[in-house]
């Protein structure tokens, strides 16, 4: 039997540049019901040799740096179990069961315009403050917002005890070391926090890739900042999530993150609104840990902009 062919509805660039060309093959290594993930071999002669991670979604999961939103994501389930075997030749990517066809997917950008966001972004105590309040307040689990003022943490928590006072003790030394460079705190939250946490994105994971989000919006030199943590902390955590540590290391972000972006040009009240909760959406907890990364991330690199010199 012929195996159906699945039309790509929208591909992310990041994902596309990559796989221009490239035979490869790789297997599905994550299986979800409205989405999978699969890992393709590095392309021989590749630059960081490391492997691509593409997450094949339908399309309410929304645009991703690893993502391909499909026009029919059900044709591919009986294909898209943990360990089931895939192959790009060039044009295609071939499951066990299903052809996925890019010919008339749609190019979507993963990196905002950080230059425009820049001069635009509005900052200040107070604005911070506000902003981390609507997110405790919009978040309907425990999250690692929930260690950042100015709401106590949530007295059901879902993280483990054992977990909690890890991640309590890590962030304490994060804030002790209030005189020390971003570059130097970075550093510090990738070896201490990489692979925290529990699932294919653990929190830890998560709250840095919203921390490297924070420097993109606020330092024009983010890439030198980002990459050594970056690659510090996906050599310590699951291949999916280590993926997703290196597209935050180059400004990459989902919709829902480039919509709050946008949003904190203009502060519009419903347009923030909207955009904190798509990104409170993502996983279980992995948009509030990011979202906590973000908020940390904004107050440290004030305090380090009007330290006394």
């Amino acid at each position: 039997m012929t195996p159906p062919i699945v039309h790509a509805l929208s591909i992310s660039s990041s994902v596309s540049g990559r796989l221009k060309g490239a035979v490869r093959r790789g297997a599905v290594i994550h299986s979800h019901a409205r989405s999978c993930s699969i890992i393709l071999e590095p392309q021989a002669n590749a630059e960081t040799g490391e492997p691509l991670v593409i997450t094949l979604a339908e399309p309410s999961i929304e645009n991703g740096p690893l993502n391909i939103l499909l026009e029919n994501f059900s044709l591919i389930e009986k294909s898209s179990a943990p360990g089931l075997p895939a192959f790009y030749d060039g044009s295609h990517l071939k499951l066990a069961r299903a052809d996925i066809c890019f010919r008339d997917a749609i190019q979507w950008n993963p990196k905002p315009d950080w230059r425009k966001a820049r001069a635009a972004e509005k900052r200040g105590q107070e604005m911070q403050t506000q902003l981390l309040h609507q997110a405790q307040s919009l978040a309907n689990r425990a999250t690692l917002l929930d260690f950042l003022a100015p709401m106590p943490p949530a007295s059901n928590s879902a993280i483990e005890d054992t977990l909690s006072k890890r991640f309590a003790a890590v962030f304490m030394q994060m804030d002790q070391k209030s005189n020390s460079s971003v570059k130097e705190s970075l550093a510090f939250g990738a070896e201490h926090l990489a692979g925290l946490g529990a699932g294919l994105t653990p929190a830890g994971d998560d709250f840095l890739c919203g921390a490297m989000l924070a420097v993109w919006l606020v330092r024009d030199d983010a890439v030198q900042l980002c990459k050594i943590p970056a690659e510090t902390a996906a050599r310590r955590t699951t291949t999916l999530s280590a993926a997703l540590l290196r597209e935050s290391a180059k400004g990459h972000c989902s919709m829902s993150w480039q919509r709050f972006i946008a949003a904190l040009a203009t502060r519009e009240p419903r347009s923030v609104e909207s955009a904190l909760s798509g990104i409170l959406s993502h996983g279980a907890t992995s948009g509030g840990d990011s979202l906590a990364g973000f908020f940390w991330a904004i107050k440290k690199l004030d305090a380090v902009n009007h330290a006394p010199s």
